[in-house]
């Protein structure tokens, strides 16, 4: 979630973890008026990460009041 904070200025809106106190199951974030859930992968239930399939099996579309700057930044991190 760090990517989408610090490259997006998203907010967590909230964020429920496993009995491990690390695994997050869910988590709700806001970047302008868009809401992205995400999770961690959970193999136990189904929940995989693209490395498990070797390819992305998503689509994400944000909508970003600054496109421009924001691209800049991303260019500007470590993160893919």
């Amino acid at each position: 979630m760090d990517l989408y904070t610090e490259v997006f200025g998203a907010e967590v809106v909230s964020r429920v973890y496993g009995d491990d106190d690390v695994t997050v199951l869910h988590a709700q974030i806001k970047s302008d008026n868009s809401i992205v859930i995400v999770s961690d992968e959970i193999p136990d239930f189904g929940v995989l990460s693209p490395p498990a399939f070797d390819s992305s099996t998503v689509a994400q579309h944000l909508y970003l009041s600054g496109v421009d700057a924001t691209w800049g930044k991303s260019h500007h991190t470590s993160r893919t």
